[in-house]
């Protein structure tokens, strides 16, 4: 996920197309999973389109408002993270 480190003021670089790829995938996943919603239940919860959710879950959107649901809902830091390179 980083080249260099960020002691000694070295720039960090970070591939966001690849996180945006996994946190959408392990999102979807957790839904589809781990929970009894719907991409519509989401979106209705939440007060966003059902485009909107399925734009975050295929990494076209990164809406944090919608990140945080799934946090709430029970998915763990390391679901979140899982597949994203260091």
């Amino acid at each position: 996920m980083r080249k260099g480190n960020m002691q000694g003021g070295e720039n960090m670089k970070v591939d966001k197309k690849n996180i945006m790829f996994h946190v959408g995938l392990n999102c979807q996943t957790f839904r589809r999973n781990k929970t009894n919603y719907s991409q519509p239940m989401v979106a209705k919860e939440l007060g966003f389109s059902v485009e909107n959710i399925s734009s975050f879950e295929n990494s076209r959107n990164d809406n944090y408002y919608i990140l945080i649901w799934y946090l709430q809902h029970g998915m763990t830091i390391k679901e979140l993270l899982e597949g994203i390179e260091e």
